[in-house]
């Protein structure tokens, strides 16, 4: 391939009038080229950004288990007909307590939620139950209800 030669006279213009129209194109662009972003700080703020928001959760977790676990399990998770749920060690299982919510446990009594509760309901019940009564269990997503069920 041959190679063009310019003249040593056009040198000077021609690197001046690209410098120049790079910097009338960063000019023109102006500040509103590049939008600031900001970045959560931790763990904690994408957490509470999540959808469902975990907060949310816990607070539909509360009603449903006072509705659908508390005749058994107790209003504190103390127990009852069905076994306590605070400090229970199983409850640090999460797969396990999804597990027993959607297919019950008949040889004490507890019945299966599958058709009754849906995903999301199932969730907020496991967030509530693995996260009170003294209990640190850590956040439950739907998506993991959905692929446990």
């Amino acid at each position: 391939m041959a190679r063009m030669k310019v003249r040593r006279s056009y040198q000077l213009p021609l690197v001046a009038l690209v410098t120049i129209t790079g910097s009338l194109g960063i000019i023109a662009a102006g500040p509103r080229a590049v939008e600031p972003v900001q970045a959560p700080n931790n763990f904690v703020q994408l957490a509470q950004d999540a959808e469902p928001p975990y907060a949310t959760l816990m607070t539909e977790g509360t009603t449903l288990y006072r509705t659908n676990c508390a005749p058994c399990h107790g209003a504190n998770g103390q127990g009852g007909d069905g076994p306590k749920l605070a400090g229970n060690e199983f409850v640090r299982n999460q797969g396990g307590v999804i597990t027993q919510i959607l297919n019950g446990y008949e040889e004490h009594g507890m019945p299966p939620f599958r058709d009754v509760l849906k995903d999301r309901e199932i969730t907020a019940i496991v967030n509530y139950v693995r996260n009170s009564f003294g209990n640190a269990g850590g956040p439950t997503t739907v998506d993991i209800v959905r692929r446990t069920r």
